[in-house]
């Protein structure tokens, strides 16, 4: 009885790991050097579980910890046709960040400001279009600002292309 729960066990944790995503990043911060100076750089491999997620009855924002503070995350809608959305970057929970994404063609967005593509896949069809993930098509900059003077470039979080962030198991 112990062997085949311990092998149920193992084979779940597996499973679970043959869905483990990762995110290739690099973090520079400008509030000393105008040219930014690189604090971090790594590729996140993490699993559902890694996702934090805070929900009310109309949206869920979700976030993905990469290190030294710093996170990435979307503000996810249940949507009957989405349109677009938003992706933002946070150092301790703090700071604001906020890059809008259009709609370009079926599961295609463009980056508003700066240029850049997405590609989202969805979860709770027809109904609805909730992002389960997206698929990062070219190099996104999610811009932070954390410091009291309003609309001041602090840091600079770079998702590489190639890399997911997936909010569904």
């Amino acid at each position: 009885m112990i062997k085949t729960v311990l092998s149920l066990i193992f084979v779940l944790w597996l499973s679970e790991a043959a869905f483990a995503s990762s995110v290739a990043y690099e973090i520079y911060d400008f509030t000393q050097d105008k040219n930014g100076q690189l604090v971090a750089e790594g590729s996140k491999e993490y699993l559902y579980t890694d996702i934090k997620a805070e929900c009310d009855e109309v949206h869920c924002k979700k976030s993905l910890l990469l290190e030294q503070g710093y996170s990435i995350g979307a503000s996810i809608y249940r949507e009957s046709k989405l349109k677009g959305f938003g992706l933002w970057a946070k150092i301790n929970d703090q700071g604001f960040s906020w890059e809008w994404f259009n709609l370009t063609g079926e599961g295609t967005f463009k980056k508003l400001q700066e240029g850049g593509m997405v590609t989202v896949t969805y979860q709770g069809l027809p109904a609805v279009e909730e992002i389960a993930e997206i698929i990062f098509d070219t190099d996104i900059s999610l811009r932070l600002d954390d410091s009291p003077q309003v609309g001041a470039l602090a840091q600079r979080i770079l998702i590489k292309k190639g890399s997911i962030l997936k909010f569904v198991p």
